[in-house]
């Protein structure tokens, strides 16, 4: 039973010494996690997968980098493309997109005033979970009751040790 519960306090460090300097890492980076719902960036980006974003200066977007935008009449929806070519103006960044996947460039320019644009960072193949046999909300609601049993196992031992 003490080998067990050594095993389990293992686990327990083990986890923090990854979790923390991750999300160290994500608050200096100030990165942001999204999730891919289209096929346009295949077979680099596949729909299900999630992105690992951080604010870069709009004058710094290069050609080649993925980035995020909104999409031009939809502001409250994301895409993200492939910088084909971008031109600094006085008046904000004139970006050319494509989706790796597309035939053709994006048939809009997009014009970035904000001063930075999120570029894509890192791909985590999320995609093989997410659009597989189990559904994402199973996956959200085990997680997060997942989450609140190890809670209460921790405040449990927590008062055990204490009386």
């Amino acid at each position: 039973m003490k080998s067990l519960r050594i095993l389990k306090d293992s686990a327990l460090v083990l986890l923090a010494m990854i979790l923390v300097p991750t999300a160290i890492f994500c608050i200096q980076a100030k990165a942001s996690f999204l999730i891919v719902t289209s096929r346009s960036m295949e077979p680099t980006i596949k729909a299900g997968d999630t992105v690992i974003t951080r604010q870069i200066p709009r004058t710094e977007v290069k050609s080649k980098e993925i980035i995020v935008l909104p999409v031009p009449d939809n502001a409250t929806l994301r895409y993200s493309h492939r910088v084909i070519s971008a031109q600094n103006l006085a008046s904000g960044t004139l970006l050319k997109t494509k989706g790796d996947a597309n035939p053709n460039a994006d048939s809009w320019n997009m014009k970035v005033t904000s001063d930075q644009v999120p570029e894509v960072m890192a791909v985590i193949p999320t995609a093989p979970i997410f659009n597989g046999p189990i559904s994402r909300r199973t996956i959200f609601l085990t997680l997060f009751y997942t989450g609140i049993l190890l809670f209460g196992v921790a405040l449990w031992r927590l008062v055990r040790a204490h009386i």
